[in-house]
This record gives structure tokens, sequence and C-alpha cells, in this order.
């Protein structure tokens, strides 16, 4: 399991990086403005509760519990119940 010890939008762009899909894929994939996507990703926008929900399951990642001023983000199954 890998672990990003960073904001989210900072998570997400460098699992779209190892995955090799472009942000641009992503917002296609996942019907979105690839202008709000480029926008949450390189900080000028912060995403709301559900878009960051949409963009991790995208990617199959999910935020362990921790500290909420700098969360972990792991690559891995989801745990507890949904919603």
């Amino acid at each position: 399991m890998i672990t990003y010890t960073s904001d989210i939008p900072a998570a997400i762009h460098a699992e779209l990086a190892r995955r090799e899909i472009t942000p641009y894929r992503m917002a296609r994939d996942l019907g979105m403005p690839p202008g709000s996507v480029y926008a949450i990703l390189g900080g000028g926008r912060s995403p709301t509760a559900a878009t960051c929900r949409r963009m991790l399951d995208y990617l199959g990642l999910v935020v362990a519990q921790g500290a909420p001023e700098s969360p972990a983000v792991e690559r891995g199954e989801k745990s507890g119940s949904e919603d």
C-alpha cells in the first residue's frame, strides 16, 4: 500500500502521474469540466467533498484516519460502510 502524506489534490495528481492518466482523461471519465479538474489540481480551487470523493474513488484511493490538518491518502480497499 502506498500512502501519500500530503494534501488531497497533490495526492490525486501524484497518482494520476503514477498511472499515466491525464487530468483531462479523468475529467472526461468522470463527466467533469476539465478546467475544474485542472484548477483543483493546480491549487486554484478547493474541491467540494463530493468532488473529492469522486476523484479519489476513480483512482481507488481512500483517506486514511489521521489528523485532519494533514490527511493521508492511501491506495487500497475502502473500509467501513458506504454512504
